[in-house]
């Protein structure tokens, strides 16, 4: 997939599940391919519902637009030339996995998809919001119930 990191400082009895290394590994490689100077919580977000769309969706009770995600995450994290070798994760990434693995704690230890999310949610809320959802269409959603409201005030 892409480059390994060893996150055994964090915890020597850290455990991934197979989606979390994976998603890890390759938000290291896109962060890479888009010349970004470290792995940001825009790249493991992106990557971990590349990975396990599935779960995301899931958890967040309700559909993801993986592509859209993609596009989004790409115009936060930056860009710049393509790096080689890997990239050290931003102070945002390692805040990120530490609650995730504080979550897996709670639960047995391994760390899986719904804690990675946690972890996300949690310290990286603005990156989540961004690139979760699409805000321009949130807006005017919020505008036609207000507008709708309004109407209804004024009959």
């Amino acid at each position: 997939m892409g480059a390994a990191y060893d996150l055994r400082s964090m915890d020597e009895h850290l455990t991934l599940a197979p989606a979390v290394a994976d998603a890890i590994a390759l938000a290291g490689t896109e962060a890479a391919q888009q010349g970004a100077g470290a792995v940001a919580p825009e790249h493991l977000l992106c990557a971990l519902v590349i990975v396990a769309a599935e779960d995301v969706c899931s958890l967040l009770g309700t559909p993801v637009d993986v592509a859209a995600v993609t596009d989004r995450s790409h115009g936060l994290a930056g860009a710049g030339e393509p790096a080689d070798g890997p990239l050290p994760l931003a102070h945002g990434t390692l805040a990120v996995l530490e609650v995730a693995l504080r979550e897996a704690a709670a639960g047995g230890g391994e760390v899986a998809v719904e804690h990675l999310l946690l972890g996300l949610l949690e310290a990286a809320p603005d990156a989540c919001a961004h690139v979760l959802f699409d805000a321009a269409a949130v807006r005017r959603t919020v505008r036609r119930a207000a507008a709708a409201a309004r109407a209804t005030r004024l009959d």
